[in-house]
């Protein structure tokens, strides 16, 4: 991370009140992609982020080097890697446990237990089938707690126009505050990644729009 802010301009600032000026690297200076870049399926592919790979690692891993990790949040356009990267399992559990911990105490739980043991959302799923072809669409409507309680599950075939049939089933789930916390997480797993010919390019850009002022 230090090499990534040689490039920043400096600026002028008196530290301790006296009449002494010192001068220091303007952290406040930003660079972010142009939105037609970051857009552009051609300059980067996918990645799914392992447990417990943090950006110095997947940078390293992709790129060779650490120092270029800065690519990854910018094109991500993440800020805050405690809140914006997906937390290690571990790391999981202990925010899930911290977050609900009020919750759990008058119930005598921990905030993890707590988060397992109760309802987040309540969801109705309605699977429809062509029986010939197979061809299936599902949909997952989240409800109330009251209109899941009276969804029934069951099959229902019906006979359509053209004589194929068409089988509906009908079913109920529900999602905890642990899987809503964890689906969360998940989704922040699945990043872009510059492609790695385009990186060269890329700082220099950088360097070139830091060292002119930011």
């Amino acid at each position: 991370m230090a090499k990534y802010f040689i490039n920043f301009p400096k600026t002028v600032y008196n530290l301790n009140g006296a009449n002494s000026l010192d001068l220091l690297t303007n952290i406040t200076s930003s660079f972010s992609f142009d939105r037609s870049l970051t857009e552009n399926s051609v300059l980067y592919y996918e990645y799914t982020v392992a447990d417990g790979e943090t950006p110095e690692i997947v940078a390293h891993k992709l790129y060779g080097s650490v120092e270029n990790h800065w690519i990854l949040l910018k094109l991500n356009e993440i800020i805050d890697v405690k809140t914006d990267w997906p937390l290690e399992q571990r790391n999981l559990i202990k925010f899930i446990d911290e977050k609900y911990s009020v919750n759990g105490e008058p119930f005598n739980q921990s905030g993890y237990q707590w988060a397992f043991n109760n309802t987040h959302s309540y969801y109705k799923i309605e699977s429809r089938t062509l029986v010939a072809s197979g061809e299936q669409t599902v949909d997952k409507i989240q409800i109330d707690a009251n209109t899941f309680a009276n969804v029934v599950s069951n099959i229902v075939t019906y006979t359509l126009q053209d004589n194929n049939l068409l089988e509906v089933e009908t079913s109920r789930t529900l999602k905890t505050y642990y899987e809503y916390e964890t689906e969360l997480n998940e989704a922040k797993r699945n990043i872009k990644v510059l492609r790695p010919e385009f990186v060269p390019s890329v700082t220099d850009e950088f360097i070139r729009v830091m060292t002119n002022g930011g």
